[in-house]
C-alpha cells in the first residue's frame, strides 16, 4: 500500500481543506562565503533557507506552491509558511464583512460546484444592490440603476 506524503492545506482554486498530495520540492539555502586575501573561499555560513513544496489537490487536481523559510540566524531558528500560488489576497477596504463573506464562500465553491457558485455570486451581487439602495424589479434592472447612478468606481 503506498503512502501519501502531503500537508494540511486550503487550496485556494477550489476550497477544499485537507490533505494536499505532495509532488516535489527544491530547497535554495542563503549562504554567505568567507574569503581570504587572495579569493579563496575558507568558510561558507548559511544564514537561511526556502524550500519550495508543490501539492496536489486531490479534489481539483490543482497545484499549489508552498515556499517554507527558515531564518537561522533569528532566535529559535524563524520559521514560516507561505502559500506563493494560487494567491489569496485580496484588497476588501471599504467593503462590508457580510459582503465580502458572501463572496469568499462563492469563490470557494469554484472548482466543485459551478451552478452553486453562480448562485452564490449572484446573491452576493443582490446584497451589493441592498447596501447601495438600488431600485427595480429584478436584478438586472437593479444593476442597471447602479451603472445608471455612477455607483460604481474607475480604477
Amino acid at each position: 500500500m503506498d503512502v501519501i506524503k502531503g500537508k494540511i492545506y486550503t487550496c485556494y482554486h477550489c476550497g477544499n481543506k485537507g490533505l494536499l498530495e505532495f509532488v516535489d520540492s527544491t530547497v535554495h539555502e542563503d549562504v554567505y562565503e568567507e574569503k581570504n586575501e587572495e579569493g579563496f573561499i575558507i568558510g561558507e555560513t548559511v544564514f537561511g533557507k526556502d524550500e519550495w513544496c508543490l501539492y496536489r489537490c486531490p479534489v481539483c487536481d490543482k497545484p499549489t506552491l508552498v515556499r517554507e523559510c527558515w531564518d537561522i540566524g533569528m532566535p529559535d531558528n524563524y520559521h514560516d509558511e507561505i502559500i506563493e500560488y494560487p494567491s489569496q489576497y485580496a484588497d476588501y477596504t471599504g467593503v462590508p464583512d457580510e459582503i465580502c463573506d458572501a463572496f469568499e464562500s462563492a469563490i470557494k465553491t469554484k472548482g466543485i460546484d459551478w451552478s452553486i457558485c453562480l448562485l452564490s455570486l449572484r446573491r452576493t451581487l443582490e446584497m451589493i444592490c441592498k447596501d447601495k439602495n438600488a431600485v427595480g424589479k429584478n436584478l438586472e434592472s437593479k444593476i442597471q440603476y447602479l451603472i445608471d447612478k455612477k455607483f460604481y468606481q474607475i480604477c
